[in-house]
């Protein structure tokens, strides 16, 4: 093999090949070397692609792991502002202004008394029976006095001298009637009892009856309970429903809101003022009847007199008289003497009498009146006006097996409450403090009240009453006590109504100046001894660091160093955590 330099460049001699037999020309094959080269480059090409995706993954790994790790401990970004200290409360709202309504209890007689044409009224006749006549003397020469016979609702009468009574000095007031019968139903001074009264004016009180019923369209006696016994009045204070507003329904002072059945009452307030108007005519003619009576016995005095003058004037001819005329004369004076002195003493007594029957009939016809009065108030009283501007919320009753708003119809019993009027232009907040708590509460005390209905609505309070005493403990444990609490809504919305849960802070102390803020959950103590410290969070790991507080209330703690503002706490304790300050 030879090698020859030419220049710079070396050119190799290959030997000569030798020579071969003619024959078949063969191409000698050539080696793949840049195929190798090439599929090299490439596997190392793929080897380091594969281990850099194998890398990066692993890096991508572990930040999602640092990220998971960090994402699952609960944070909150750190706040800046004027801490308070505050007391939360749960309560509902009501209206600061309501009047509840109630079904009226009628008041009054549930009979017929007083009324005109009842069984058992007072209205009745009132009849006077005056009867006066003269003694005869033993000659026969003394006239007869007429019988003078008067009723509440005629004329006074004269009897004929024949009706008169020789001995007793009263006389029937009819033909048919004797003095003993007459006697028994009467006083011993011509005035009548009640018994009398009723049973001499029978005719007139069943004429009266029939004219009042048929007038005044009086239903008693077919009502339950009611009519011709005298004991009605059970459909006149029934209590059914017969006009009723909506409910929710926005109402002004004087507005008509419920309306009972006022029919039979106001029939029975028909019957009282015509009773009341005819007793009170009756108690006019009853006292000029007993002014004529009062005249007739003093008639029957001075009739009395003018017999015992005449006895006397007939002793004086005693002289000329026989024995039995002297006898008989003397008899008669003595008769006449003491005739007179009855008389004389009876005045007394008759006058009480007669004050008596008037004011009998005068104790009658006010309670008539009383009667007339509360029948108009218990008419006044089926008709329920709004005591107050406000919103209408409807009570619930039993109506059968069923449960559910008081509605039309419905018979209410007395003093049962049926619609509330609320006063929505100034709303309160009802609520409880524990025992332990309510010292720190004053009157006046700001505070913060959020709705549940609404969670964007928040309204400023103040506290406007505390209790005195502690609430029945109730259902729960007899050493847990709570007093109840008032909070009055500074402002208003027109979504806030009564019965809406509601929770309500309740400032009891302000830090003077602003600082940072965080969630008092992010504090955390190794004992209660040691200083507080938080953990922050810087990039993927938590630092913990420790901190000085300030003022703090349930849910918040000032920090006034350590912190600033944006950065974010943990608020439970990491797994684990980089020391360091």
């Amino acid at each position: 093999m030879q090698y020859q330099m030419s220049g710079a460049s070396v050119s190799v001699l290959k030997p000569e090949a030798p020579v071969l037999p003619a024959g078949p020309r063969q191409v000698a094959p050539k080696r793949p070397r840049n195929r190798k080269i090439l599929f090299l480059l490439l596997l190392i090409a793929v080897s380091v692609a594969i281990g850099a995706f194998l890398w990066w993954r692993g890096q991508r790994q572990q930040s999602v792991a640092q990220r998971a790790q960090i994402s699952a401990v609960r944070s909150a970004p750190v706040g800046w502002g004027t801490m308070q200290r505050t007391i939360r409360l749960s309560g509902t709202t009501a209206a600061a202004r309501s009047v509840l309504l109630i079904a009226p209890s009628l008041r009054g007689s549930r009979g017929d008394r007083g009324r005109s044409g009842r069984a058992g009224g007072a209205s009745g006749s009132n009849t006077t029976q005056v009867a006066s006549t003269a003694t005869s003397t033993g000659s026969g020469s003394s006239p007869s006095t007429p019988t003078v016979s008067s009723t509440g609702t005629g004329t006074p009468q004269t009897a004929s001298p024949g009706q008169a009574s020789g001995g007793s000095g009263f006389a029937g007031s009819s033909g048919t009637s004797s003095s003993g019968a007459f006697r028994s139903a009467t006083s011993r001074f011509g005035g009548t009892t009640r018994s009398s009264r009723s049973s001499a004016s029978q005719s007139t009180s069943s004429q009266r009856s029939s004219l009042v019923t048929g007038d005044t369209g009086s239903t008693s006696s077919q009502l339950p309970g009611g009519g011709g016994g005298g004991g009605g009045g059970g459909g006149d204070f029934s209590l059914v429903l017969q006009q009723l507003i909506k409910p929710g329904s926005h109402v002004k002072k004087g507005e008509m809101l419920a309306e009972f059945d006022r029919q039979y009452m106001l029939l029975r307030l028909d019957d009282y003022r015509v009773s009341v108007d005819q007793q009170g005519k009756e108690l006019v003619t009853l006292k000029a009847n007993l002014d004529v009576a009062k005249k007739a016995h003093e008639q029957k005095i001075v009739a009395a007199k003018g017999d015992l003058d005449q006895a006397a004037l007939d002793l004086k001819t005693l002289p000329v008289r026989s024995a039995i005329d002297s006898e008989r004369l003397k008899l008669a004076h003595e008769e006449a003497l003491a005739r007179y002195k009855q008389l004389l003493s009876e005045v007394k007594h008759f006058e009480r009498s007669q004050q008596a029957q008037y004011r009998i009939a005068d104790l009658d016809f006010r309670q008539s009146q009383l009667e007339l009065q509360r029948s108009e108030a218990n008419t006044n009283r089926m008709v329920a006006n709004a005591p107050i501007n406000g919103l209408t919320v409807m009570q619930n009753t039993f109506r059968g097996t069923e449960f559910g708003q008081i509605q039309e119809g419905d018979q209410l019993r007395p003093g049962q409450p049926y619609m509330q009027v609320v006063d929505v232009s100034a709303m309160v907040i009802e609520a409880k403090v524990s025992q332990v708590d309510v010292e720190h509460l004053r009157i006046g005390a700001k505070a913060v009240v959020r709705f549940d209905a609404y969670p964007d609505l928040v309204l400023p309070a103040h506290v406007f009453s505390i209790g005195a005493m502690t609430n029945p403990g109730g259902m729960r444990a007899s050493f847990v006590r709570e007093v109840a609490v008032k909070l009055r809504l500074d402002e208003l919305d027109p979504r806030v109504i009564p019965d809406l849960s509601v929770s309500a802070d309740v400032v009891i102390e302000t830090a003077p100046e602003p600082s940072t803020l965080i969630a008092r959950e992010s504090v955390f103590r190794d004992s209660a001894d040691t200083d507080p410290y938080v953990f922050v969070r810087a990039g993927t790991a938590w630092v913990r660091r420790n901190v000085e507080l300030g003022l703090a209330n349930n849910i918040s703690v000032a920090v006034t160093s350590g912190l600033e503002k944006g950065e974010v706490v943990a608020l439970s304790r990491p797994p684990a955590a980089s020391k360091g300050q």
